[in-house]
């Protein structure tokens, strides 16, 4: 209820917006302004773009520490889409919930490329695993999903920059060859291995990376755990043969320290919604987590 009445609100601060503002300058002729809906959406779509002159890449939401899915866009952000940005590239499946209000901007709303489109989320066949949908949170970690939301965004880029059709491409084809290599590179290091998984959504990474996902713990990234919380944890864990969890790399200090002191190895995995994913191209985040997973599992 509170969601609906805060979009309904934001539609009608644009209804008076867009009679009463013109859109923003751009001082660079025919440069077409792209924006990324979240840091990992800028990562991925800074190596398709690279090379391209007329586009000027820019990230929607600002990183911080939580849940990018379950944070609510502003009417500055709203206003930079009507009125500054030329296409919007999503994660899709329901992570942007603000997509909903977009028609209201009617001609200024932009072009939305949608990275997830026809991509479907295949829940793990493992009967000894509990690995379940968390709705597609953190897909873009998994190197498989990653390959196929790349393709839909390059897809989507070379109607906007027809000019650049070959050069994208050429961008999206290096994308996935450095991918791949990366996982080959890990496959005999991670193949196989048993782990936990203490944040909700990075089975999806895991199982995509070959890795046997033995227990999950669902919480929401940042949010601490009890110390009766890590002895259930600590308990599950033991009964499923593993002693390595995985967690987000911002999990408070407090929370790893309880865990380690309960004997859990710990893995901090990057979700890729801090500054570092407007600075790192993706591929060099992807082979960051890979081999922080291989050190940590090898133990």
């Amino acid at each position: 209820m509170k969601r609906a009445i805060l979009i309904c609100g934001m539609i009608l601060f644009l209804c008076v917006m867009l009679t009463s503002c013109t859109r923003l300058e751009n001082t660079d002729s025919g440069v077409i302004s792209v924006y990324a809906s979240a840091p990992h959406m800028y990562s991925m779509t800074a190596l398709l773009l690279d090379g391209v002159e007329n586009a000027r890449l820019k990230c929607l939401f600002q990183p911080f520490d939580g849940m990018m899915n379950e944070r609510e866009i502003t009417e500055w952000e709203l206003y930079l889409l009507a009125y500054d940005a030329d296409v919007l590239v999503v994660n899709g499946n329901g992570f942007e919930s603000y997509l909903s209000s977009l028609p209201a901007l009617d001609s200024a709303c932009p072009i939305i490329i949608d990275s997830s489109s026809g991509i479907s989320y295949d829940v793990s066949e493992d009967k000894n695993s509990d690995v379940t949908t968390d709705e597609y949170s953190y897909m873009y970690l998994s190197p498989t999903y990653a390959e196929m939301m790349m393709r839909n965004i390059a897809d989507g880029l070379i109607t906007v920059f027809p000019q650049d059709k070959e050069l994208v491409k050429t961008n999206l084809e290096s994308a996935i060859g450095s991918i791949d290599v990366i996982m080959q590179d890990s496959a005999v290091k991670i193949t196989g291995k048993n782990c936990a998984v203490l944040c909700s959504g990075l089975e999806c990474f895991l199982s995509s990376a070959g890795v046997k996902v033995s227990y999950v713990y669902s919480r929401e990234p940042g949010t601490s755990i009890s110390d009766h919380e890590s002895d259930i944890i600590y308990q599950s864990m033991t009964d499923s043969g593993t002693e390595t969890a995985i967690i987000e790399n911002y999990a408070p200090e407090k929370t790893i320290r309880t865990l380690e002191e309960k004997g859990v190895r710990v893995i901090k995995l990057d979700l890729m919604e801090s500054s570092s994913a407007l600075e790192t191209p993706y591929t060099i985040l992807l082979e960051n987590n890979v081999s922080l997973l291989s050190e940590g599992l090898a133990e």
